[in-house]
C-alpha cells in the first residue's frame, strides 16, 4: 500500500514569503478543542486535511489573499496567485516508509519522522523518493527531541540523492538548516558548495524547541527561512547560484534526536 499522498499539477517569485506570512509552529497539539470525527488533521487547526488550504502549516482562519486556493500562511506568493499544491506527506501511517530512503535511525509512524539518534556524528539524511523541479519552496514543521553536544543540525533539503545512501555530493545539495556550534545558532543556506550562515536572533535551540523551516528553489537562487516559537526567533537569507534542474526532497540530522511533522511542497512564482 502506497503512502496517503497528495500529488497534484505543477505551475511555473521574486516575493518570498514575508515574515508576516511566516506562522510560528504548533506545539505537538492535537485539534484544539474541535471534533472531527475521522478526519485527518496533520496540523491542529481544526480543518481537515482535505479541506485545508494549508494541509502542514496550521491557519484556522484560512485567510486566501489571492484567491488561489493555498492559505497565506503557507503561499510561497501570498499576493499573486497561481501557485499550486504539488505534493503533501502527511507521515499518517508506516507505509510512508516505502516511500522514503534512508540512511541512519530513521522511522515514520504517529503522523512523524523521527530520527531518534542524538549522537550521530555524521550527518542522517532521508530522501522522498519523487523528482521535483524547480521553482518549488518546501515546508516543514520540525521538533527537537534531544540535542547532543558540541554541534546540533537539522535541515530541509532538495537535493540530488547519492547512487549510495548517504549525503549528497557537494554540488547537488541546496538545503536551509538549523545549526548550534559554540557561536550560536545559525540559519545556514547551502548552494552546491555556496554558503550563508547567519545567526537566528534570539534563537533557543534546545530540547523540545520547534520551528517551521521553509526553503525556496529557484533555478538561480536559493533562500531559507526559520521561524521559532517566539516571533522574535526568526531569520532569512537568500543565495544566488544554480540549481539542479531536478532533485529531491529531503531531511538531515547532525547530532540530534527530531521529529518532524508533514512535507508540504509548492510550486513557486517565477519573477515577473
Amino acid at each position: 500500500m502506497r503512502a496517503a499522498v497528495l500529488l497534484l499539477g505543477i505551475a511555473g517569485c521574486d516575493r518570498l514569503f514575508g515574515f508576516q506570512d511566516v506562522p510560528p509552529p504548533e506545539i505537538d497539539a492535537a485539534v484544539g478543542g474541535c471534533t472531527l470525527g475521522s478526519a485527518h488533521d496533520d496540523d491542529g487547526d481544526c480543518v481537515p486535511d482535505a479541506l485545508d488550504n494549508c494541509p502542514g502549516l496550521p491557519n484556522p482562519d484560512q485567510l486566501d489573499r489571492d484567491a488561489d486556493l493555498i492559505g497565506d500562511a503557507c503561499d510561497p506568493d501570498p499576493i499573486r496567485r497561481g501557485n499550486v499544491l504539488v505534493l503533501f506527506v502527511p507521515n499518517s501511517d508506516p507505509d510512508t516508509q516505502s516511500n522514503w530512503s534512508f540512511n541512519g535511525a530513521w522511522s515514520v509512524g504517529a503522523d512523524v519522522l523521527t530520527n531518534a539518534d542524538a549522537t550521530n556524528t555524521n550527518e542522517d539524511w532521508a530522501y522522498w523518493t519523487q523528482q521535483l523541479m524547480p521553482p518549488i519552496e518546501l515546508q516543514t514543521i520540525v521538533h527537537i527531541d534531544t540535542l547532543s553536544p558540541p554541534e546540533n543540525k537539522i535541515g530541509l533539503s532538495f537535493a540530488v540523492p547519492p547512487a549510495t545512501a548517504g549525503s549528497p555530493g557537494s554540488t547537488d545539495e541546496f538545503s536551509c538548516s538549523i545549526r548550534r556550534d559554540g557561536s550560536g545558532v545559525h540559519l545556514d543556506a547551502y548552494l552546491a558548495s555556496q554558503t550563508s550562515e547567519p545567526l537566528i536572533a534570539n534563537a533557543m535551540l534546545k530540547d523540545g524547541a520547534v520551528y517551521t523551516l521553509r526553503a525556496r528553489v529557484e533555478p538561480t537562487k536559493l533562500q531559507c527561512s526559520v521561524q521559532g516559537a517566539s516571533p522574535a526567533e526568526r531569520q532569512s537569507v537568500i543565495i544566488l547560484g544554480t540549481t539542479a534542474p531536478a532533485g529531491e526532497l529531503s531531511v538531515y540530522t547532525l547530532g540530534t534526536a527530531v521529529h518532524y511533522d508533514s512535507f508540504t511542497v509548492y510550486s513557486a512564482l517565477v519573477p515577473l
